[in-house]
């Protein structure tokens, strides 16, 4: 092996290079724009958001607009939607009930009687005996806002209530309480049928007028004169008459009967309903001279509602103390 050459030969010592060999800012330049991509979806997301500034609580609408809060309503259930459509598919077809208060909808139940208490025995914020409600688009709960106004004002003060369906473009009253929807509204404003035959019984004190079968233009028919002769009609045999409408900018025809209402609920949604086409719905019902009480935010989360207002075991009735004594024999 010494024979051999050395297999490494030197040519010259080594020296440190004062710069990179290779540039270093296009690696960085990758790292940023791959950083930045990431990040898109979000910073679209959040700006999305705000641009459509949905209401997520009353203090929101507050801050946003001079408009008077009523109140909150609890959302029925946490469980999935599918679930919910589930169960009342299994429920007997005859039963006539309101759902909510036979499954675990005490937050809900009481939500909705703190609202029938505040619309009823307020000074100032008081429902007449004509109450539509409303939204602006759909999707804003007003159809489960009429649904469960009209059973507590019927069920809780025992008022004789009409609920009345004049959605006669989407109507879903009839679906609800699973009634026979060929006479109603449609067929009454018509003259096909009188008031009286148009309406249907869901309990002593509580009847529903489905929107009925309306294959004509609904402009024609809804007539000022018409709504203005249905009111006068309920407002004779019933005590509170709670009506349902269609969604503000979709329909002409709610402007006609809100303005022939004795007072107007404005019905948003949380996480859906928006500020700029709130604020559209009330600058056109304000042009008309609506009689505008306020608002009421629905879908408050029975969690979010039982932290700001109270325990739910006082809800249900079930509190005990250390001693398992009911809990009115506790001293507070």
């Amino acid at each position: 092996e010494g024979r051999y050459a050395a297999p490494v030969t030197s040519l010259r010592r080594a020296t440190k290079p004062k710069y990179p060999l290779e540039s270093i800012y296009l690696t960085k330049n990758n790292a940023l724009v791959l950083l930045g991509l990431a990040f898109l979806p979000v910073s679209l997301a959040i700006g999305l958001e705000f641009k459509l500034n949905r209401f997520t609580n009353i203090q929101s609408i507050a801050s946003k607009m001079k408009l008077n809060i009523l109140g909150e309503v609890a959302s029925l259930s946490d469980r999935p939607q599918q679930e919910v459509n589930k169960a009342e598919e299994r429920a007997s077809g005859s039963e006539k009930t309101y759902r909510s208060y036979t499954y675990a909808g005490d937050i809900h139940r009481q939500s909705v009687d703190n609202l029938r208490i505040r619309l009823t025995l307020g000074d100032q914020l008081t429902i007449g005996k004509v109450t539509s409600v409303l939204s602006s688009f759909e999707g804003g709960a007003k159809t489960t806002l009429s649904r469960d106004l009209a059973y507590c004002l019927s069920a809780s003060q025992q008022h004789r209530t009409l609920l009345m369906d004049m959605d006669m473009r989407c109507p879903d009253q009839h679906r609800i309480w699973q009634l026979d929807n060929r006479r109603g509204v449609s067929q009454a404003l018509r003259g096909e049928v009188a008031f009286g035959d148009a309406t249907q019984t869901i309990a002593k004190t509580l009847d529903v007028m489905p929107a009925g079968r309306n294959d004509s233009m609904h402009l024609s028919a809804v007539t000022p004169s018409q709504v203005d002769a249905l009111f006068d009609w309920a407002r004779e045999k019933y005590d509170y008459v709670i009506v349902d409408t269609a969604p503000l900018h979709y329909a002409s025809e709610t402007l006609v009967i809100a303005k022939y209402s004795d007072s107007v609920i404005l019905s948003l949604l949380r996480d859906v309903s928006r500020l700029e086409p709130t604020k559209n719905t009330v600058n056109t019902l304000q042009t008309v001279g609506v009689p505008l009480l306020g608002c009421v935010l629905s879908g408050i989360t029975p969690l979010q509602y039982q932290y700001r207002y109270g325990n739910s075991y006082y809800y249900r009735g079930t509190h005990y103390s250390a001693n398992n004594e009911p809990a009115d024999s506790v001293n507070a």
